[in-house]
């Protein structure tokens, strides 16, 4: 059709669509007859005396394997049961998150709970926050800065930087890539992160913005949970956080604007780089970005540090130093 409209004029383009995703197929556990291959029903198998699988009525073991689901292989799973046990949101999300769109997807109905078990610890973060924001709240953002320790803004700028590493990796997999597993993915990370932190951070603005854009992110994949998180958020005031990124909290999470990303913040300002002695690792060291980026000021600082006094007493075996322009590690030839 869309040809065809072209062809007389009436289309701009011959295809309507910039590209093709083929979507894999879904296979389910089957149940087969080791000796007649016929198909099995899961009520047709039992469990022998060592455990096995076994055809009920004849005793004899069962093949177990994985094939694409249909009728005639009694291998479908009714998503009604899903649906009733997890909810949609964990069905549909465990969907995105078992395998690429294209690729198979081996449906295990076991492991549906680990997506269901992350999807109650988001749950918990938001209730937990809003309780913690309801009872340390302060009046006066300048001076809960002040009062901030060193470990304190620590895991703030681990959250901030995890916060918005989702946004981009998130946005891509999404807009880019269609890789939903991999969004999935790192929004679990981002969880993981947020729960770490939380102890210290867990009050803080830096903190309600990384869970409202987790929030909006996961909509995606869970629209209902969304809904409702982003309904319990709306008891935390408007983030002054980022003047770039406006909450209209009074509103669905459907309304909201995406997360916006500061490239700004995932610039590191320091590198850990592995040192290796005379070809065998001695530890890591933490180093400025503008001293990694010469070979002189990294060799001295490399030299200067705890592990270079350890391991580098005499400077004077040193026959080489090796750094890779991957800045990945440095290493020092010692004379025999």
């Amino acid at each position: 059709m869309s040809y065809f409209m072209h062809d007389i004029g009436i289309g701009s383009s011959e295809e309507p669509f910039k590209s093709l995703l083929t979507q894999g197929m879904v296979h389910g556990r089957t149940l087969a007859s080791s000796s007649t291959g016929r198909w099995l029903t899961p009520a047709e198998v039992s469990r022998g005396c060592n455990g096995e699988e076994i055809e009920t009525a004849t005793g004899e073991p069962v093949d177990v394997l994985y094939a694409k689901m249909s009728k005639s292989k009694h291998n479908g799973v009714d998503p009604s049961d899903i649906i009733a046990k997890y909810g949609a949101d964990t069905a549909r999300a465990f969907v995105l998150f078992k395998a690429p769109p294209s690729a198979v997807l081996t449906w295990d109905s076991d492991s549906i709970q680990g997506v269901h078990r992350w999807l109650v610890r988001v749950w918990g973060l938001v209730h937990d926050h809003v309780s913690a924001r309801e009872i340390n709240i302060s009046h006066d953002p300048k001076e809960a800065r002040k009062a901030l320790s060193n470990a304190d803004r620590e895991s703030i700028h681990n959250v901030e930087f995890a916060m918005h590493d989702t946004i981009r990796s998130v946005t891509s997999a999404f807009r880019d890539k269609y890789s939903f597993n991999t969004a999935i993915s790192d929004m679990m990370k981002l969880s993981n992160i947020l729960r770490t932190e939380q102890p210290r951070a867990g009050t803080h603005e830096v903190f309600s913005a990384a869970l409202r854009s987790l929030i909006i992110m996961l909509s995606v994949a869970a629209p209902h949970l969304g809904a409702e998180l982003w309904s319990v958020m709306s008891q935390v005031p408007p983030s002054n956080y980022c003047s770039t990124q406006q909450w209209a909290v009074n509103k669905t999470v459907f309304d909201q604007s995406w997360p916006v990303l500061d490239e700004s913040v995932l610039v590191k300002e320091t590198v850990d780089i592995p040192i290796q002695v005379a070809g065998k690792f001695r530890g890591s060291i933490t180093v400025p970005v503008d001293i990694a980026a010469s070979d002189a000021e990294l060799t001295d600082f490399s030299l200067s540090s705890e592990l270079g006094k350890k391991w580098l007493p005499d400077h004077s075996r040193i026959v080489k130093v090796v750094i890779p322009t991957s800045r990945k590690m440095i290493g020092f030839v010692l004379q025999k």
